[in-house]
């Protein structure tokens, strides 16, 4: 079994959530112009994402992890970049990102503007850590993801930083999956055996596979 490393708790789970707890604050961007310079903070996490990227895409025998730590259903591996993303982006994913000798897991949950929001006029996709022993409950916020870029975005209220481990290892999984790069072995994705769009747990065999149950993935357009 991988040994599992987290930048706060012992076990650590990553999930977008909604609602009041973890309403999204500004989200931390760089002044338009031209003679921009990094602060302390964006350097040092680039070098982290250099160091793990370099890290993951050594090639190691993957181990194959059935049931993640945490799963109360048979959950499965996603492979694929395209069906991992859509997966991830399918508006209430709940999936196990195994590393080379840490894991992490990760919850996205969509939500759509209201009427008369003026922050954003599009779909946020919020994210959060799981940081106590409750993995349906003990959540910190963590940031946003940004479906269109392939981001994980920090904002006002994060509780992370550019070099936390579980936000480095969120961006760099994303970044190549976004782009339609698998995840190179011994690195892998597996869902907890729920829906990714409704978070309904499967039972389908071919469900189990995709990550959708048949009702959701007809309506994404999947057979």
């Amino acid at each position: 079994m991988l040994a599992q490393r987290a930048a706060c708790p012992t076990r650590t789970h990553v999930e977008a959530l909604s609602g009041p707890a973890f309403e999204m604050g500004p989200v931390r961007s760089r002044p338009a112009r031209s003679s921009y310079t990094p602060s302390e903070d964006e350097v040092a996490g680039q070098a982290a994402a250099r160091r793990y990227s370099a890290q993951e895409e050594t090639s190691q025998p993957a181990e194959r992890l059935d049931q993640p730590a945490g799963a109360d259903t048979p959950g499965g591996q996603l492979t694929g970049a395209a069906g991992t993303w859509a997966y991830i982006t399918g508006g209430r994913a709940t999936f196990t990102l195994v590393g080379r000798d840490s894991r992490y897991t990760f919850k996205v949950s969509r939500k759509e503007p209201a009427d008369g929001e003026t922050r954003y006029t599009q779909p946020v996709y919020f994210v959060a850590l799981l940081t106590g022993p409750d993995n349906t409950a003990d959540y910190t916020y963590l940031g946003v993801l940004d479906v269109a870029r392939g981001l994980v975005r920090l904002t006002a209220k994060s509780r992370y930083t550019d070099t936390s481990t579980p936000v480095v290892a969120l961006r760099w999984a994303v970044a190549r999956l976004q782009a339609g790069q698998a995840l190179p072995a011994p690195a892998a994705i597996y869902h907890l055996g729920r829906c990714g769009r409704c978070g309904r747990a499967l039972t389908v065999p071919s469900s189990i596979e995709s990550g959708f149950g048949p009702e959701c993935s007809a309506k994404l357009g999947g057979s």
